[in-house]
């Protein structure tokens, strides 16, 4: 006689209950550590982008013996900010070609918009650092001698060149230097950077900040301002 075999038909509800809750722990436990990587690779990036915007502006300034204006005139009576000056120097040439016969060609550059600023990628002329007003001026109609240099400079390494900063650009904008430029607190202005607001940024605790060296470091919120020199310029 053959053996009656019994077969099931598939899991019951509480098998199923117990898979889900099973899948569950194991995306919380995940999950944060998903999270992470990806803010840290996003940071990751900013550094890299302001490196190469830092480096691109010593580049320009050993070529040109001056900073870009925060703006500046450009031909036909027209103006241009610090972006345009330096895009022949991060490689986008392209770019800066559309420029010099006057306003040129609008689009996102990955170097000048942070992977954590969703706001500023949001827009086409996508911009999350800016420059520091004490060094890149607006030189609109000024003579060449108004423009600082790196020997105007009294200590790189302590000399906050460019920041991130939300709310920024559009990277094309000449109506409003404060949305390319960021104003360090005065040097005997009691205040943090996160309480003077001077520098932010969405990521958490602290912001990136590139010196006149060519260095990134991220500050932290509560750095007192003064450990740094907003206005090193000797003259």
């Amino acid at each position: 006689m053959a053996a009656f075999r019994r077969t099931r038909g598939g899991f019951t509800l509480v098998e199923l209950l117990v898979v889900v809750v099973i899948i569950g722990v194991l995306v919380a436990l995940v999950m944060p550590a998903v999270m992470s990587a990806r803010r840290t690779a996003q940071r990751a990036k900013c550094v890299n982008y302001l490196r190469e915007i830092v480096q691109a502006t010593i580049a320009y300034e050993n070529n040109k013996q001056k900073f870009p204006g925060a703006i500046s005139s450009g031909p036909q009576n027209s103006t241009r900010t610090w972006v345009v000056e330096i895009l022949p120097y991060i490689g986008r040439d392209d770019v800066f070609q559309t420029w010099r016969r006057g306003p040129g060609q609008v689009v996102q550059i990955n170097q000048f918009a942070c992977p954590n600023d969703t706001d500023a990628l949001a827009n086409t002329a996508a911009l999350s650092y800016v420059a520091n007003l004490n060094l890149f001026r607006d030189v609109r109609n000024q003579p060449p001698q108004s423009r600082i240099s790196m020997s105007d400079v009294k200590a790189a390494g302590r000399t906050p060149m460019f920041s991130e900063k939300l709310g920024s650009g559009p990277w094309n904008t000449t109506n409003d230097i404060s949305k390319l430029t960021f104003q360090w607190p005065a040097t005997t202005a009691n205040a943090t950077i996160g309480s003077s607001k001077c520098v932010t940024s969405n990521h958490q605790g602290g912001s990136h900040i590139a010196f006149g060296d060519g260095s990134v470091a991220f500050v932290p919120d509560d750095t007192a301002c003064n450990d740094y020199l907003g206005n090193p310029v000797t003259r």
